[in-house]
């Protein structure tokens, strides 16, 4: 049983790169380290949360990630800085009825942001980070465009029954609606060039791509520019381009 390092995916840095490298597998995230479980059942969980002098699973919740947080790296930067305990075991789950769109409104570091969206009907596979009582008040600080709400997870694996989850959890659910063309479902998790593409064809007085440094020229001056940002997302809500949606309804 390995670990890989987690000093990488800095989006404030690399604002092009969200939402960063997910974990892919169940294991745990111990400080700067994640160690993938080979046999990632709860005994075992629960022997690495121990020896690492940290909150079991019986005293932990599950908080879905939908953008950056499934990101090991991310998620335990905000941990840290917040004065939380980085350590917490993150684990593939399927949800049902949850798709992922795109928060309407731009973040401080110039992305714009994940958001989840109801989809009846679909399954999803989502990165659920098992978190203590004083780690989800850390990242609700992190999170100022968004609600938690609660969400019923489909086959909960063992380690939620072991959980104070028991098969439900929490997600993220933007107050400033999701970007949807007037009429139409919201737009899909694309990858951050797409989306500035799309935000330069439906906002083009704003002049994004207008300076011939790309879309990564572009999310520099967003994240530098507050009145641009927030010119923005109040277009987009004047254009019919924000669509209300509460996938834990």
């Amino acid at each position: 049983m390995g670990t890989v390092a987690v000093d990488g995916d800095d989006l404030t840095l690399r604002p092009w790169a969200y939402p960063g490298t997910p974990a892919r597998r169940a294991g745990v995230l111990l400080g700067d380290d994640f160690r993938p479980l080979a046999a990632p059942d709860p005994d075992t969980v629960d022997r690495v949360l121990r020896r690492a002098g940290v909150v079991p699973l019986a005293a932990r919740r599950a908080v879905l990630a939908v953008g950056s947080n499934a990101s090991p790296a991310v998620l335990r930067r905000k941990l840290v800085a917040g004065g939380a305990s980085g350590a917490a075991p993150l684990l593939p789950v399927e949800v049902a009825g949850i798709g992922v769109g795109h928060s309407a409104h731009v973040s401080r570091a110039g992305y714009v942001p994940a958001a989840p969206v109801a989809a009846p009907g679909a399954r999803r596979t989502l990165v659920a980070a098992l978190l203590d009582e004083e780690q989800v008040r850390c990242l609700d600080v992190t999170e100022p465009n968004y609600v938690r709400c609660p969400v019923r997870l489909v086959d909960a694996p063992a380690w939620l029954e072991w959980s104070a989850a028991a098969g439900e959890g929490w997600v993220y659910v933007s107050h400033r609606g999701v970007i949807a063309p007037p009429g139409a479902p919201p737009v899909e998790l694309r990858p951050q060039p797409d989306v500035v593409r799309l935000l330069h064809g439906v906002l083009p007085e704003l002049g994004l791509l207008d300076r011939g440094s790309g879309a990564r020229g572009a999310m520099r001056r967003l994240g530098a520019d507050p009145a641009l940002r927030e010119a923005v997302r109040i277009r987009l809500l004047a254009r019919g381009w924000v669509a209300a949606t509460d996938p834990a309804g």
